[in-house]
């Protein structure tokens, strides 16, 4: 009781109370907790937290994690699972403004982070200060480093969802696949849908062969028309 400050495997608690459980490994706090864990800083209004599997769940947590050099801002109720490997939240904000008050947030109900791999956030709101902008069923935010194959992001713009007027012709484009066959090959498979008038499907190859000093890439291109 008082300012207490224990410590346990590497892992830190400041509090103004905390119950100990060594049998379960157990870390209980109720009283607006600091929690440190390596890299990891989690605020928070109240924790229960494993010392020997490093996982514990944060009511009402303010934390942070670095992705390629961008740091993020969360808030909400966060489990964390493996400390600085993994994040779930709930009910929480998230955001890469570092100031006090935010310019801008996501408000989503779950949010995902898995270092290194993924960022998925969903439903989510967009707002600016206090104003909701933007809804969307999901964010998916692929952070693996280096190439990689993967989903191609959509292209759309807000008018594709709530068209302000009936005449508008709604578009989606670059929905498709990347596949990194090796070091010297890839390949691109994309569908590009524009309402009313055609879809497009387009597929290339990209190849380098280094001994041969030979470089190129094929391209094949099909539309119908409406």
């Amino acid at each position: 009781h008082g300012s207490a400050l224990p410590e346990r495997q590497g892992v830190q608690l400041e509090a103004g109370s905390v119950r100990y459980r060594e049998d379960a490994c157990m870390l209980a706090d109720q009283s607006q907790p600091h929690l440190f864990d390596k890299d990891q800083v989690l605020l928070g209004e109240g924790v229960r937290y494993n010392t020997c599997t490093h996982r514990g769940v944060i009511r009402g947590a303010f934390t942070n994690f670095n992705e390629q050099g961008v740091v993020w801002f969360l808030r909400g109720n966060v489990a964390s699972d493996s400390s600085t490997s993994r994040l779930f939240a709930a009910s929480s904000e998230i955001t890469t403004c570092d100031q006090p008050i935010s310019h801008y947030h996501f408000a989503a109900r779950e949010v995902k982070w898995v270092s290194n791999s993924v960022i998925v956030y969903r439903p989510v709101v967009l707002y600016v200060r206090d104003i909701p902008i933007l809804w969307l069923p999901f964010i998916f935010q692929d952070t693996r480093p280096g190439r990689h194959s993967g989903i191609l992001t959509p292209q759309f713009g807000l008018n594709d969802i709530v068209r302000t007027s009936s005449s508008y012709q709604r578009q989606l484009t670059n929905l498709g696949y990347y596949w990194a066959i090796s070091d010297y090959a890839d390949a691109t498979f994309r569908v590009d849908w524009y309402s009313g008038r055609y879809l497009q499907a387009n597929a290339g190859l990209n190849y380098r062969i280094l001994n041969r000093f030979m470089t190129g890439s094929l391209m094949l291109n099909r539309q119908w028309q409406n």
